[in-house]
């Protein structure tokens, strides 16, 4: 019966594992040339939400985009490291040398030999349905994250400020997100992430760590150890898997020269018979044999 538990609990940490590695990254929209595009979102009440925004050009290879959507989804994870539970406003890392390259060679021109802008011209706005202008406007910059904390605070001081007379704690109307390629010279990817907070949560985050390490039950540590099980089971499978491709590669060198080999020799060997049969020829009709 232990062996049991312990198999569905192990089973059922890697089932959620993979469900939080898929559905926790942010989302990539794209927006072609002299177009827009709008997404909804609602935020409970009595809660908040941050909104990360990073453009990258469509034309860019996935290596970058795939790098750029890591270190946001990484952004996303340092609320904790601020007093309020804001989002840092930049990166956590900076781009390793290789991205660096494609970056560099992006901004110094393509194959047109026109320069590149650092602005995307791909206007970003907040809208608030009620509201009869943005909430929040802005024209992002290439590679550049933006980052908007606290929304609901942000329209609590906007009313405030404005005398608007709807309230956005009881609006069920929800907020609306567009990104405008209208005046752009190409396609654009931007990649976004809406976090929600809970206000109970975000008051007693500084008490979560201290938990973790002093009141860990032992159903706690087991799923710990199951989690940290499945990361390693999921590392082994991708250096298993890089493996196979290399393995598979060097096979098919190896195929190809023995392949080249075979015609090489096959060919010294008819080289060899035409020589062979030409000076028979020739002797047997000198000695008057033939």
């Amino acid at each position: 019966t232990m062996a049991l538990t312990r198999i569905s609990v192990t089973l059922s940490c890697f089932l959620l594992l993979l469900c939080r590695r898929t559905l926790s990254y942010p989302l990539i929209a794209e927006v072609p040339e002299g177009e827009s595009k709008c997404f909804n979102f609602n935020v409970p009440r009595d809660d908040d939400a941050h909104m990360v925004f990073l453009p990258v050009p469509a034309s860019i290879s996935s290596d970058v985009e795939e790098w750029y959507v890591q270190q946001l989804y990484a952004l996303t994870k340092q609320r904790g490291e601020v007093q309020d539970g804001s989002l840092p406003k930049r990166l956590t890392e900076r781009p390793p040398s290789n991205i660096q390259t494609q970056l560099d060679d992006y901004f110094a021109g393509g194959s047109s030999g026109s320069r590149p802008m650092r602005n995307s011209n791909v206007m970003l706005k907040v809208l608030k349905p009620k509201l009869n202008r943005p909430v929040n406007q802005r024209q992002m910059m290439w590679f550049q994250p933006v980052v908007m904390n606290h929304l609901e605070k942000f329209m609590n001081r906007h009313q405030r400020s404005g005398g608007n007379s709807w309230e956005p704690k009881n609006s069920a109307d929800g907020y609306s997100i567009c990104f405008e390629n209208l005046h752009g010279t190409n396609n654009a990817n931007v990649i976004f992430e809406i976090v929600l907070v809970s206000m109970d949560v975000e008051d007693d985050e500084e008490e979560d760590g201290s938990l973790q390490k002093k009141h860990l039950t032992p159903l706690e540590q087991q799923l710990s150890q199951s989690i940290n099980a499945a990361n390693s089971i999921l590392n082994e499978m991708r250096y298993m898997e890089k493996r196979e491709n290399r393995m598979r590669q060097t096979a098919d060198s190896i195929n190809s020269r023995v392949r080249i080999f075979s015609y090489i020799s096959v060919g010294v060997l008819l080289l060899v018979t035409y020589m062979q049969v030409t000076y028979l020829k020739t002797y047997f009709k000198k000695k008057k044999l033939m």
